[in-house]
């Protein structure tokens, strides 16, 4: 073998060599090419879940601040009125107070002999004494009495008129105290649904909130692909002449191998 023999040889060796290289260059970017493509349709299609959660997620908020807000209207009407009838009741309460005070002050300077009952004739007296027991019949009572028995006997009459009053009195404020509890429970339940609809409307809220956020790392993970497989585009026609390079090194062993042959 002649040098000539020789040196073709080992180009058309070397020749061969970078054929192989580049054919197994472009063989891997293809198979990571297909790779890359596969990845993209799965990350388009949690994608598509993930848009199609947040899109869920957004309707079921947007449904529930709709209810929040007409419960929180409600609850402030409730509220509202509610306010207005403890102040009135609270009126009523001082009202009553205060006359129950007054009242209990008459009686006990009635009782104290520091002021008196205002005259009057003891028939009077016996006819107001009679109305204190409607359910007896003691329209016959006749009763005998000096300036101080009238007096006593119109000091007893009005004695038990106002502690009677002083009782039904109690009862108003008791029923009173009653009702404002009732309306502050009221408002207690009214508060309360207020924070239950706010709640569930923060909760969605949340749950919208996470929902982006997955879908934001899809998108992420989506962009991160796409450019992986832009790269890799890159990459496999970096070099536009190199598939023209393998035929035209491959036509040029062959031809130079044809040409030892022939010699």
């Amino acid at each position: 073998m002649n040098t000539k023999t020789t040196l073709l040889v080992i180009a058309i060796v070397f020749l061969a060599g970078l054929v192989l290289f580049f054919w197994h260059t472009n063989a891997r970017v293809d198979k990571e090419l297909i790779l890359a493509e596969a990845e993209a349709k799965r990350i388009e299609a949690a994608l598509e879940d993930a848009t199609r959660e947040t899109k869920e997620k957004e309707l079921a908020l947007e449904q529930v601040k709709a209810e929040t807000q007409s419960s929180l209207e409600g609850s402030a009407r409730a509220i509202r009125k509610l306010e207005e009838e403890n102040a009135e009741a609270r009126e009523r309460a001082a009202a009553i107070e205060a006359d129950k005070l007054e009242l209990e002050t008459r009686i006990h300077d009635l009782i104290a002999g520091q002021t008196d009952p205002v005259p009057q004739p003891l028939d009077e007296s016996i006819a107001e004494g009679i109305q204190l027991y409607p359910d007896r019949d003691l329209s016959g009572a006749v009763i005998q009495a000096n300036d101080q028995g009238a007096l006593l006997f119109q000091v007893m009459v009005e004695e038990i008129t106002g502690r009677r009053v002083l009782g039904i009195q109690n009862d108003q404020l008791q029923a009173e105290c009653s009702d404002q509890v009732a309306r502050l429970q009221a408002v207690i339940r009214e508060h309360e649904e207020r924070e239950l609809a706010m709640g569930k409307a923060y909760k969605y809220q949340d749950e919208v909130i996470e929902a982006l956020k997955e879908e934001n790392l899809q998108l992420k993970d989506w962009g991160r692909n796409l450019e992986d497989q832009v790269a890799l585009y890159k990459k496999r026609h970096s070099w536009p002449w190199l598939d023209k390079a393998e035929k035209l090194l491959a036509l040029y062993g062959i031809y130079k191998i044809g040409e030892g042959v022939l010699k």
